[in-house]
C-alpha cells in the first residue's frame, strides 16, 4: 500500500488551511505577542488530529501505517512552519517597540469610475509591517453586485471586510487608469497596533452582514474603524464641508454624480427614506472625497490625523465619459411629444407613457413593501409612479382627471419642498403622464367606460 501524504484524502485542503492559519498568526503578531503563536500550534495540531482520524475511520491501516501518516504529514507542517516562521515571531507588547514605523497605516483614495458602483471613488485603510513584509488594503466590500443584481434589489446581497494585499489592490483601478493616492495617518504607535486588530476582528466576522451603502459603503466604515482604533482618544474634527450644514445626504450624493446622470436617475429609484433624514455630520460622511476633507482638518491629540501631502500610488489618467444622452434630456422629448398629442391625436403615446409609469411602478412598489434593502421604506415617487393604472385601464376615464391633478400637485410639491426629494428626471415625467392624462378625458367619449 502506498503511503504518500499525497495520497491523503484532503492533503491539498490541509496545506491551504496551514498557509492560511500561518498568514493569520503573521498579522496577529503584530500585536498578540505569543500568545498568537500557541494558538497557532494548537489550531495546526488539531487539523492533523482531525484529517488523520478521518483517514483511520475511512481507510482500513494498521497502527503501524497510523503512525507513519501522523508522522510524515507533522514532519511536513514542521518544514512549512519552518520555512515562514521568520514572519510568526512574537512581537512583545508595551514599551520594546519604541520604532513608529514598525507599524504604518494610511488613508488610500481612488478617483471614480464609469460603472454605477464606483462612480463616488473608493477609500479604505493601508496598513504595513514592513519587518513581517505585510502590506494590505482594508476596506468593507461585498458580493458582485453585477451577477446578483435581482439579490441586491432584494435586500440580499452580503458583505464584509476584507484585507487586500497591496499590489492586488493597485490592480484594480490600473486597467481604468484611475488614479490612487495615499495619505499618511499620524497615530501612535499603540493606536496602529489596536487599528490592525480592529481591522482583524472585523474580518474574522466573515460575509454576513446586510449590505448597506449608506453605513457600511467605504467612506463611513473607514471613518467607523479609525474610531474604533483610537478607542477613547477622540478625534477633534475641524471644519466640516460647508454643504453639509444644509444638505441631506441624498442632496450631498447628487453633488458627487452630477457627471453621472444615469447614475444618478437609477439612485434616485432605490435611495429613500433615511437617505432624506437629519442625521450627524459624520453620519453624513458618506463620500471618500468629503471623508478626505473632513480628516484633512481634523487632529489627534493635539496633531494632524492626515499628512499634509499625497503619495501617488497611481497616477489619475482616466477621464468620466461624458453623456450627451441623460436622462431629463430623454424626459423633456417625451413631454415634447406629449404636448404635441395635445393637438395630434395619437395613442402611441398614452401606450408609451403607461409602460414607463408601470415598469417604474413595479420597482417601486416591490421595494417598498417587499425588499430588505435599506433605504426603502418609503418612496414618494409611488403616486405618480405605480401599477394601478395599468389594472384600472379599462376604465381610464372615470378617474384620469383626478389622477391627473393630484400628479399635478405631487409635482409642484416636490419642486416646492426645501430639500431635494428626487431627480428632476422623474417630475418631468410626472407632468407628462398629467398631460396625458388630461388628454386621454378630453379626448375619450362621455359614455366610454
Amino acid at each position: 500500500m502506498n503511503t504518500g501524504v499525497n495520497n491523503i484524502p484532503n492533503y491539498t485542503t490541509l496545506l491551504r488551511q496551514v498557509k492560511g492559519r500561518v498568514a493569520l498568526a503573521q498579522q496577529r503578531a503584530i500585536y498578540a505577542a505569543n500568545e498568537e503563536l500557541l494558538r497557532m500550534y494548537w489550531d495546526l495540531g488539531q487539523m492533523v488530529h482531525t484529517l488523520i482520524h478521518n483517514v483511520a475511520q475511512s481507510m482500513i491501516i494498521s497502527h503501524k501505517i497510523y503512525r507513519q501518516l501522523t508522522t510524515k504529514v507533522l514532519l511536513m507542517l514542521a518544514l512549512i512552519m519552518a520555512a515562514r516562521v521568520e514572519g510568526v515571531k512574537a512581537v512583545e507588547v508595551g514599551d520594546s517597540i519604541v520604532d513608529e514605523n514598525f507599524v504604518i497605516a494610511s488613508l488610500v483614495v481612488a478617483d471614480p469610475g464609469d460603472v454605477l458602483y464606483s462612480t463616488v471613488g473608493h477609500v479604505g485603510i493601508r496598513m504595513q509591517c514592513p519587518d513581517h513584509h505585510l502590506d494590505y488594503v482594508f476596506s468593507y466590500e461585498s458580493e458582485d453586485v453585477r451577477h446578483k443584481i435581482l439579490s441586491f434589489l432584494a435586500g440580499n446581497l452580503k458583505m464584509g471586510m476584507f484585507a487586500i494585499p497591496f499590489e492586488e489592490y493597485l490592480d484594480i483601478y490600473r486597467p481604468d487608469k484611475r488614479g490612487v493616492k495615499e495619505y499618511r495617518l499620524n497615530l501612535p504607535i499603540e493606536v496602529k497596533r489596536n487599528l490592525w486588530r480592529v481591522l482583524d476582528n472585523h474580518i474574522m466576522e466573515g460575509i454576513y452582514l446586510p449590505y448597506d451603502y449608506i453605513k457600511r459603503g467605504c467612506a463611513h466604515s473607514t471613518l467607523t474603524m479609525l474610531k474604533e482604533g483610537l478607542d477613547t482618544i477622540p478625534i477633534q474634527y475641524g471644519a466640516w464641508p460647508e454643504t453639509f450644514s444644509h444638505l441631506t445626504r441624498r442632496e450631498l450624493t447628487e453633488l458627487q454624480e452630477k457627471n453621472f446622470p444615469w447614475t444618478w436617475f437609477f439612485l434616485n429609484l432605490i435611495c429613500n427614506g433615511e437617505i432624506d433624514d437629519e442625521c450627524s455630520n459624520e453620519d453624513k460622511a458618506i463620500m471618500p472625497a468629503d471623508l478626505l476633507y473632513v480628516l484633512q482638518h481634523a487632529t489627534v491629540q493635539g496633531q494632524k490625523l492626515l499628512s499634509d501631502e499625497a503619495k501617488v500610488l497611481l497616477p489619475s489618467n482616466h477621464h468620466p465619459k461624458a453623456h450627451w444622452c441623460s436622462p431629463l434630456l430623454v424626459a423633456t422629448i417625451i413631454l415634447i411629444l406629449t404636448m404635441i398629442c395635445l393637438f395630434v391625436k395619437s395613442s402611441i403615446m398614452e401606450y408609451a407613457l403607461l409602460a414607463i409609469q408601470t415598469v417604474i411602478g413595479f420597482v417601486t412598489v416591490y421595494l417598498i413593501f417587499f425588499s430588505d434593502l435599506v433605504c426603502t421604506e418609503w418612496s414618494w415617487l409611488i403616486i405618480p409612479f405605480n401599477p394601478l393604472p395599468l389594472f384600472l385601464w379599462k376604465w381610464r376615464r372615470r378617474w384620469c382627471l383626478a389622477y391627473a391633478i393630484i400628479i399635478g400637485i405631487w409635482a409642484l410639491a416636490i419642486w416646492l419642498w426645501p430639500h431635494t426629494l428626487t431627480d428632476s428626471t422623474y417630475i418631468v415625467l410626472a407632468i407628462s403622464l398629467m398631460v396625458s392624462y388630461i388628454n386621454i378625458f378630453r379626448t375619450l367619449k362621455p359614455n366610454t367606460i
